[in-house]
């Protein structure tokens, strides 16, 4: 439960995202306890505080669908593991208005390394299927990439939650 900062006397902004971490880890810790093979659930959440990656991963939504954004995408995932996620993306093609081609292709090829990748548009948006025929190659050719780097992620995923580290 959240404390009320009327008798704690600290503000909101201090206490803010310990909310995220509390409900993050007592996903973790019932999911648990209820599973019968007590194999580790993903989680994801977009409140954490730091020390949120040993419960959960980290959805970072609201990244614009710019260049910018793009950039910004590269520098927000890196903060967080620099905080102890390891398990953290953006949305693929950022958030919010149509984006256009070229910069969704460019995107979807940079996911191909990011720790969590998920392509996630809002209503009114252009979806990939309007893309040109060698868009939509560029974009698959990313997806199999990704797809032959899965067990080296799972297997840093792995070592982070059992060590605390990922191979150097």
């Amino acid at each position: 439960a959240v404390v009320s900062t009327q008798s704690t006397g600290m503000s909101h902004s201090d206490i803010h995202n310990i909310y995220g971490w509390a409900s993050s880890k007592t996903t973790h810790e019932v999911q648990m306890l209820i599973s019968e093979d007590k194999k580790r659930r993903l989680t994801l959440s977009r409140s954490t505080y730091v020390g949120s990656g040993v419960h959960t991963g980290h959805w970072i939504q609201d990244i614009p669908s710019t260049w910018d954004g793009l950039n910004s995408s590269i520098t927000a995932i890196l903060n967080y593991n620099f905080f102890g996620m390891p398990l953290v993306g953006t949305n693929i093609c950022g958030n919010g208005a149509s984006v256009e081609e070229e910069l969704c292709v460019r995107w979807y090829q940079l996911a191909t390394y990011f720790p969590f990748a998920k392509r996630f548009s809002s209503s009114g948006t252009s979806p990939e299927t309007e893309f040109s025929p060698e868009a939509t190659a560029r974009i698959k050719a990313s997806i199999e990439a990704r797809y032959k780097l899965l067990p080296y992620l799972y297997s840093q995923f792995y070592l982070a939650h059992t060590v605390g580290a990922m191979d150097e």
